[in-house]
């Protein structure tokens, strides 16, 4: 009984959040994201394609990742919701398996209390975006390598590297990308440098991969990782087309990040998550302290990991709050993993902490559950929607830039203006004048100013075909003449 302790603990566990986040799916809409990403989900099932007929800001991975399961679950931000649970799930439950290969199934489930404390992450785990999904693909990957690591089964490796590729396209998100060759190396040299300590810095380390590159096995896992992430390029192509992705999604950050102030950000939004902040800190700290282990399996690919995704957000534009949900998975195993090196001989103490940690996790958990408000959208919204209704049919098309609004009444808006977020406007992906064209050809017969960023793109023109019907919030609701 003691022995299968912390495996019947973290089950029990990972049952109870789960229950949990059937709840929290329930929540009203807190990101504008999440309509946005609604809307343009119903209207590529209504068949109009992604990227070249509807707008769509991210990378083909969130929309095949999270599509199907849209689909699946009744094509609603809630079933949209649940396909984040489900993979986040498979996250958390992918720590379990990174603890056990690792000699120490506490650093599974210590790793799973302290993200889930973590303010940031946790909001990801049930909200429809894309950062919680790359944390749970990159999770899922380095416990795909670690099994292959162990049974040299091909399966796991392939899993892996599907994983790796899903990630990537979910937020061309690269964090793990060194890390997953600095594991390799360990696989294709047959752990000869955990057992006999070889390789300490990172110059040894690339000149070995080289080394091994040369191998009959090395030849063998390469050219497989070529061909699945050929075959992700050739998907990308049949479907969507490589061009169109990368001028769209490529575009636009590059686009907003040559127009984006450079400011301490990051440091700013850590303040907001007082844990990932503290587990951030203490990990450098453990860092440190236990430097002549930092530059050997595994914490190197961790550490690496962590590295990577703290440098890239520090210079990033734009940052945003969600964002630094991914710097939680890194640094919380890198601490865990550190932590467990420290206290190396008095494990009991570790499982103490492990269980500690968990019981506080869940006791909040709950207290946020009793805290969901018992509405799904605000009055003055509920009024909107009522206005909508009565106005429109369901053929009408609809622009606003509440798009919670658009889904909850089922009235689309031209499949361009999918998107009308600040990025999108700030980076000039689109302008006053591609509005103005697009309102021309399509004549919606709602215009519902909410949140500033319509406002941003109205034109006289555009207001000449219109009308004020209602006036709420000071939001002047206007109605085709």
């Amino acid at each position: 009984m003691k022995k299968d302790f912390p495996l019947i603990f973290a089950s029990c566990f990972l049952l109870i959040f789960f229950i949990f986040q059937l709840h929290f799916i329930q929540q009203p809409v807190s990101d504008n994201d999440e309509g946005i990403y609604t809307t343009t989900f119903l209207l590529i099932s209504k068949g109009h394609s992604a990227y070249t007929q509807t707008f769509l800001s991210q990378p083909p991975g969130f929309l095949l990742s999270v599509y199907p399961l849209f689909l699946l679950f009744g094509k609603t931000l809630h079933a949209a919701r649940l396909a984040i649970v489900i993979y986040s799930m498979m996250g958390l439950i992918s720590l379990l398996i990174i603890g056990y290969e690792l000699k120490n199934f506490w650093i599974g489930i210590l790793s799973i209390g302290l993200l889930i404390l973590s303010q940031s992450f946790a909001n990801q785990i049930h909200t429809f975006q894309s950062d919680g999904l790359v944390n749970a693909f990159t999770l899922i990957s380095f416990a795909m390598l670690l099994l292959f690591k162990r049974d040299k089964k091909i399966i796991w490796y392939i899993c892996s590297i599907f994983f790796l590729n899903l990630s990537f396209w979910t937020k061309l998100s690269f964090f793990f990308v060194p890390s997953f060759f600095i594991l390799l190396i360990s696989i294709l040299d047959d752990e000869r440098i955990i057992q006999n300590k070889k390789i300490y810095t990172i110059k040894k380390y690339v000149v070995e991969f080289f080394s091994l590159f040369i191998t009959n096995q090395g030849k063998k896992l390469i050219l497989i990782f070529i061909i699945i992430t050929l075959l992700f390029l050739y998907l990308f192509q049949q479907l969507f087309g490589l061009s169109t992705i990368f001028n769209i999604v490529l575009g636009l950050r590059l686009s907003s990040f040559g127009k984006a102030r450079i400011s301490p950000l990051l440091f700013a939004y850590l303040k907001q998550d007082s844990i990932l902040l503290g587990i951030i800190l203490s990990a450098i700290i453990l860092t440190f302290i236990k430097n002549k282990f930092v530059f050997k399996l595994p914490i190197l690919p961790v550490l690496f990991w962590s590295v990577l995704s703290f440098a890239f957000f520090f210079f990033y534009r734009p940052l945003f709050f969600h964002h630094i949900s991914m710097l939680a998975a890194p640094f919380v195993l890198l601490f865990s993993i550190l932590l467990s090196r420290v206290l190396n001989k008095h494990k009991n103490i570790y499982a103490a902490i492990g269980i500690i940690i968990c019981t506080t996790a869940v006791l909040i958990t709950y207290i946020k559950y009793t805290k969901i408000p018992q509405y799904f959208l605000p009055n003055n919204q509920k009024q909107i929607v009522n206005i909508i209704t009565n106005s429109t049919k369901q053929t009408d098309e609809i622009v606003t830039d509440e798009e919670i609004l658009n889904t909850t009444t089922q009235r689309m808006p031209p499949p361009q203006l999918s998107d009308l977020s600040f990025v999108r406007i700030d980076s000039g992906n689109l302008t006053k004048e591609k509005f103005e064209q697009i309102i021309n050809i399509t004549h919606p017969k709602l215009l519902i100013p909410w949140n500033g960023r319509l406002k941003l793109l109205l034109t006289s023109n555009v207001l000449k075909q219109y009308q004020p019907l209602i006036t709420i919030n000071r939001n002047i609701i206007y109605i085709r003449k």
